[in-house]
């Protein structure tokens, strides 16, 4: 009798301890609830993985047009109706095909006598001897501006055997507002090319 009364006990708590477990074994909607926590990660990954790589691609373009626009400038010739300068503007947004766009004010073209010139700033006579040229020191004006200048280059894309270098700057705003909102500068990015060259004789 005693027996058949701790069995019976026995089998009910069994039975208790299963409908108990039971709700918490099942599986069914588990994968769901992982995914719905990994999901966030990586779609930002993934958005910033492709933003990442259209930065590349424009920066590779800028480079690819600015090289473009130097062949153009090293043949010192000019297109009907306008000026050499605005013809290597339309070259560099050309060869961006929309993806962004470069103004007059982002392409900066100079010329120099000759390729040590173009880091050199234009020679001055440092009387205080505090390494940067100050108001009525003597200078050498290379550039014919009349004023002192880091950069001797002239303005201009030069005439035959000028070295000319051309500076292109341009802006990537990222896309996906995702990636956009973590980045500083509101995720713009800036990006510059240049290149130096020989105009032909």
């Amino acid at each position: 009798m005693c027996n058949t009364i701790v069995s019976h006990h026995l089998r009910l708590l069994c039975r208790v301890r299963r409908w108990v477990r039971l709700p918490f074994s099942r599986r069914d909607g588990a994968g769901m609830i992982e995914f719905a926590l990994v999901a966030p990660v990586l779609i930002l990954m993934l958005a910033g993985i492709m933003e990442i790589s259209m930065v590349m691609l424009v920066n590779m373009l800028l480079e690819g047009g600015v090289r473009d626009a130097s062949r153009f400038g090293i043949t010192v010739r000019t297109v009907g109706g306008i000026s050499r300068e605005q013809h290597i503007s339309n070259l560099v947004n050309q060869h961006l095909h929309g993806l962004a766009t470069v103004g007059p004010d982002d392409i900066e073209v100079k010329w120099y006598p000759s390729f040590g010139e173009i880091a050199e700033a234009e020679y001055y006579v440092d009387d205080n001897g505090n390494d940067q040229w100050d108001a009525g020191e003597f200078y050498d004006d290379a550039n014919g501006n009349g004023q002192w200048d880091p950069d001797p280059g002239v303005s201009g894309a030069g005439g035959r055997n000028d070295i000319v270098v051309y500076r292109v700057n341009a802006e990537w705003q990222m896309i996906t507002p995702l990636v956009r909102n973590l980045l500083p500068n509101d995720g713009v990015f800036n990006l510059r090319a240049s290149v130096a060259v020989r105009n032909e004789p």
